[in-house]
């Protein structure tokens, strides 16, 4: 690596097994294939994850390896991780057993944590799903949310579950969250909330931009994407239908942002409109609609 085109700020890491690589503004953060994470570059939100900040830019590898616990002092061993990704200030990491780490910059909550605007070392972003009731058997079913996926922004960062499921947290009232969450008084974090206008569909990759973000889902949902109940082990609920078939033509469908959502084969006015917005694009594929 070089930084700044500077001959003497070259890093090398011949000696590790990197399988995975991302970079923020003044930071960077490699995976290894026996699931190790290192840092190097500047800390100045603490997002190199060493439990300090400093602005100056450091060339050595840091291995990431301890994470703490709300109200507790001590630290405890990362997990084997298998997922990396870099905000402008901040870091994740997913392990293999389904759980999100993240620190650095966390002014906005985007680090899904409301104890510290700045996190200097890893800290679990630990989401609880609200409890739903088993159809089949009655019995109420809480359980935490496992992570496959995390794709990070400027001040928010959205994750992919295991269920294929997006969630989002960050800033409240930017629209790149993807929900509708009202400010309430003093409040400028929203929690890890569930984006619900995907809601029955299977997201399969995602990622973020400064300020914006792109999943990608299958057009149509299949039985691996539902739920299964922990009691009885049927499906809790299933909601099997195609991606065309949200009510596109209704005023009242809209998307994430309130715009209004139409199906371009049932109008053809909004087809003419959109020959004449050129900002104005859709993508679709044989097994999967971007969106």
């Amino acid at each position: 690596f070089w930084v700044c085109n500077k001959s003497d700020e070259i890093i090398t890491i011949n000696e590790l097994d990197v399988i995975q690589l991302c970079f923020g503004e003044e930071h960077a953060l490699l995976l290894t294939k026996d699931g190790k994470v290192r840092s190097f570059g500047k800390s100045t939100f603490g997002q190199l994850g060493n439990g300090s900040r400093n602005e100056e830019f450091s060339r050595t590898l840091f291995h990431v390896k301890e994470y703490e616990v709300e109200r507790e002092d001590d630290l405890f061993p990362l997990p084997k991780i298998s997922k990396i990704a870099c905000g402008p200030f901040t870091s994740a990491i997913v392990s293999e057993d389904g759980r999100l780490f993240m620190w650095g910059d966390n002014r906005n909550g985007q680090c899904g944590s409301f104890s510290s605007e700045i996190l200097l070392r890893p800290k679990n972003v630990s989401v609880k799903e609200e409890v739903t009731e088993c159809l089949y058997c009655n019995k109420e079913l809480s359980t935490f949310v496992n992570f496959i996926q995390v794709s990070c922004g400027t001040i928010h960062t959205i994750a992919l579950s295991n269920h294929y499921e997006l969630w989002s947290w960050g800033a409240v009232g930017s629209e790149q969250l993807g929900t509708k969450s009202i400010p309430r008084d003093n409040d400028t974090h929203q929690p890890p909330m569930r984006i619900e206008f995907l809601s029955g569909f299977r997201v399969v990759d995602i990622s973020c931009g400064y300020d914006h973000n792109l999943a990608l889902v299958e057009s149509e949902q299949d039985e691996r994407g539902n739920h299964y109940c922990v009691y009885c082990s049927k499906v809790r609920f299933g909601n099997k239908k195609k991606l065309n078939s949200l009510n596109r033509s209704s005023p009242k469908s809209t998307c994430p942002l309130g715009l209004p959502v139409r199906d371009s084969s049932s109008s053809s006015d909004f087809s003419d409109r959109k020959s004449q917005s050129p900002n104005i694009m859709s993508s679709n594929h044989d097994n999967g609609t971007v969106l």
